[in-house]
C-alpha cells in the first residue's frame, strides 16, 4: 500500500520530536522510534498501486498551488478503541481544500473506502501510539499539560510505500523547503 503525507516545517517537526521523545523518556509511548527515519506527518491518502509519473506531476502541482499551507493546532486527542494520542491541527477551508483536491486528482488510485477518505478524515500528528492501557490518562494528561496552541506550516509532500511487514519505504518527496 502506498501513503502521501504532508511534511511539516522545521520548527514544527523539532516540537514534536521533542515530545516524542519526553514521551520515550517518561516510559510512555516509544512510537516515534519504532521505524527508521520517522517524521511528524500527517497522513492524507491511502493508495493502490499507481503510475509514478502521473502521482509526482500531482503532488508538483499542488505544491506550487498550495503550500507553505499554515497550520495552526489547537486540540490534542484519540481515536476510539485505539491507544493513540494525537495532535490535531484546525480543519481550515484551506486544508480542507488542499485535501479534496488531492483526492479528487487522484481518484483512480485511491481504495473504494479510506479512513483518509474525505468525509471520514480526521486530520492529526500523532505523538503516541501503542500506550499501555495502564500509562495511557498519564500521557494524556502529559500531552495535555505539554502541547501548546502553535501554527506550523505544511511544506511538501512524501509518497511512501507501507510493506506487509509494516517496514515502510520512501518513493518520492518533494517540499518547498
Amino acid at each position: 500500500m502506498y501513503a502521501i503525507i504532508a511534511l511539516l516545517d522545521k520548527t514544527s517537526n523539532d516540537y514534536i520530536r521533542t515530545i516524542w521523545e519526553e514521551l520515550r523518556e517518561k516510559g510512555f509511548s516509544h512510537y516515534a522510534f519504532e521505524k527508521e527515519n520517522m517524521e511528524p506527518h500527517l497522513t492524507l491518502a491511502s493508495l493502490g498501486e499507481v503510475n509514478m509519473p502521473v502521482v509526482q506531476q500531482i503532488l508538483e502541482q499542488l505544491v506550487d498551488e498550495f503550500f507553505p499551507l499554515e497550520l495552526p493546532f489547537s486540540a490534542i486527542g484519540s481515536f476510539l478503541g485505539q491507544s493513540i494520542i494525537t495532535l490535531n491541527p484546525v480543519k481550515t477551508p484551506a486544508l480542507v481544500h488542499l485535501h479534496s483536491t488531492l483526492h479528487q486528482q487522484l481518484v483512480e488510485y485511491l481504495p473504494v473506502y479510506s479512513l483518509y477518505a474525505p468525509q471520514y478524515w480526521v486530520p492529526h500528528v500523532t505523538l503516541a501510539n501503542r500506550v499501555q492501557e495502564s500509562h495511557f490518562l498519564q500521557a494524556y494528561q502529559y500531552c495535555l499539560s505539554r502541547c501548546e496552541h502553535f501554527a506550523g506550516f505544511i511544506v511538501g509532500f512524501k509518497l511512501i510505500f507501507i510493506h506487509d511487514n509494516q517496514s515502510i519505504s520512501d518513493i518520492y518527496s518533494i517540499s518547498v523547503e
